[in-house]
């Protein structure tokens, strides 16, 4: 009875037993819940210390380490073959864009003046450059797992929302070549 009691908490927090309805550690959904936390954390930094580079740097350090995580758990998901599948996955996706959303439109977009008054329009553009090619890595992961005939069939899946929000993060930092900072 105690190893049962032990096996069965141990499969509840890895999260890795069938049955228990918990994220597979090796899937899309927990690849996607991995980057929505990293993105849910650097919007709350950003709205609690402004833009503080002491706090900043090593928050985005994190942040990218993060993303790269949850990008390498979708690489090693068994791809998507069903209808089913994708439903499961849909909500999670959409709480992730949610999120990116929230990031770009309300925190950073909120600080933009901010930034460039401090003089630190050059780290977030550079922020802005590594946050685009860590997008193409998701974007490619993320195809390379569902298939085609899916992506026109769900707007969740849209990719557009997110190369949308990219392409208003690098109009925001664009014209740091303008500035003296």
């Amino acid at each position: 009875m105690r190893f049962s009691a032990s096996f069965s908490l141990l499969c509840f927090t890895a999260g890795v037993c069938s049955g228990h309805q918990t994220v597979n550690i090796n899937s899309i959904q927990h690849g996607v819940d991995v980057i929505t936390a990293g993105v849910s954390h650097l919007s709350q930094v950003i709205h609690n210390y402004g833009v503080n580079m002491k706090i900043l740097e090593p928050t985005w350090e994190t942040y990218f380490l993060t993303l790269e995580n949850g990008i390498a758990e979708v690489e090693r998901a068994q791809p998507i073959i069903s209808d089913q599948e994708l439903q499961v996955l849909l909500p999670t996706l959409a709480r992730g864009i949610k999120a990116f959303t929230s990031l770009i439109e309300i925190e950073i977009k909120s600080r933009r003046d901010e930034v460039f008054e401090s003089g630190l329009c050059l780290p977030f553009r550079q922020f802005t450059e590594k946050q685009t090619l860590v997008a193409s890595h998701w974007d490619g992961a993320l195809h390379s797992k569902i298939p085609l005939k899916f992506w026109s069939m769900y707007p969740e899946l849209n990719e557009k929302v997110v190369m949308g929000l990219l392409q208003e993060l690098r109009s925001m930092f664009g014209d740091c070549k303008a500035t003296k900072h």
